[in-house]
């Protein structure tokens, strides 16, 4: 069901390495998935990440928020994250949740309303 209910779209590369972000907000890191992301798509490993601008309870730091910072648009439609995939000088995106699954990400406060969700955010994860 959630699965139909979220966008797929076809990309031409042979391989495609898919990272979720962290979903429940909490990162015991430094948030470097967009710089290896870009490190292993110069290696020619298209990299997909995708998540939230802002996740709660924890409210750490995201892939939209550090985009943003960057003055990078977070917020670019799928065939655009999937021309920069296929583009061997490029060969990584971002694919925000409200792009990729909008009646999803329309539930972000009801995820602010609850307080622990693990199955809401294995499901984000896998989709």
């Amino acid at each position: 069901m959630f699965f139909d209910r979220s966008f797929h779209y076809h990309v031409k590369t042979p391989l495609l390495l898919d990272i979720a972000t962290p979903y429940d907000g909490f990162n015991r890191h430094l948030l470097l998935l967009p710089f290896v992301a870009a490190l292993l798509g110069s290696l020619g490993i298209p990299t997909l990440l995708h998540g939230l601008d802002s996740v709660s309870p924890k409210f750490g730091h995201t892939t939209h928020r550090l985009l943003t910072l960057a003055s990078k648009d977070p917020l670019k439609g799928c065939d655009e994250v999937c021309r920069s995939l296929e583009d061997p000088e490029i060969s990584w995106g971002y694919i925000d949740q409200s792009i990729s699954f909008p009646g999803l990400s329309h539930l972000n406060q009801l995820r602010k309303n609850m307080l622990k969700r693990p199955l809401l955010s294995t499901v984000e994860k896998f989709l």
